[in-house]
């Protein structure tokens, strides 16, 4: 399998006795109490504990409580995985803009052939050039050093922007012009929120998907739950047909 780049980090985790506390109205046990007696009362804590894990499975509303529970990640991935990852809903994304930052990157990629006025460092400068590129891309994109082809096909496809850039002053024809040319293995960081009943539903969907990056991503955020007990157990569809299992022990 080929590598490719991507981290997943939880930043933060919250919600869990709210959860409990909401999915206990539906049963009677915290009905006229407040949220502070609540969270103190052991007893009935552990019995919704016990009721969570059993609902957790049941798809179709009856788990629905997961969606009080949050998750923060700090994700940077490239953008042909965002592209997939957007399809899930219930989630709120902030993350490195493209608008604001990218034209100015891509310019300073050909800064200095404008200032060329001895053609007896022309190949000096190119030289320079390359390895300027060349770091950027390897910074910022989803593409490993030994990997020659792909590196300098998006080497040089920066290269035919930055070109273009030079001839254009509209500042919004340069942000279409970027983002139309821009190969998606660039790597973009997003602050992402989702909640456990998202999460559930990515690895129905996506545990045993051909695209690498989502076993990566499942692992690593169910390797950073506060309570995987929610997401371990079989994972079913209407009718109680197995999908997906995730084996693992904390």
């Amino acid at each position: 399998m080929n590598s490719f780049k991507m981290d997943v980090n939880i930043i933060g985790e919250h919600g869990y006795k709210q959860a409990l506390f909401g999915l206990g109205l539906s049963y009677g046990l915290t009905t006229g109490m407040k949220f502070e007696d609540f969270k103190n009362n052991k007893e009935i804590v552990e019995k919704l504990n016990g009721v969570a894990v059993k609902l957790s499975t049941k798809d179709g509303g009856h788990n629905k409580f997961l969606e009080s529970i949050r998750i923060w990640l700090d994700v940077n991935a490239p953008i042909y995985w965002w592209v997939e990852a957007d399809t899930y809903r219930l989630t709120s994304k902030q993350s490195e803009s493209t608008m604001h930052t990218l034209v100015k990157e891509i310019e300073g990629i050909t800064k200095n052939l404008a200032d060329i006025t001895d053609h007896r460092h022309l190949d000096h400068m190119l030289y320079q050039e390359h390895q300027y590129v060349q770091k950027y891309v390897l910074e910022h994109f989803d593409v490993e050093e030994h990997d020659e082809t792909l590196l300098g096909y998006i080497r040089n496809q920066l290269i035919t922007i930055a070109q273009r850039l030079k001839y254009i002053t509209d500042p919004a024809e340069k942000i279409i012009i970027c983002k139309r040319f821009l190969p998606a293995s660039y790597m973009q960081r997003r602050e992402w929120l989702i909640d456990y009943k998202t999460f559930r539903n990515m690895v129905l969907q996506r545990y045993n998907h051909r695209l690498p990056h989502w076993h990566k991503f499942i692992d690593d955020v169910y390797d950073g739950l506060k309570h995987p007990e929610l997401v371990t157990k079989e994972i079913t569809a209407f009718g109680g047909i197995a999908v997906n299992k995730i084996n693992k022990e904390k």
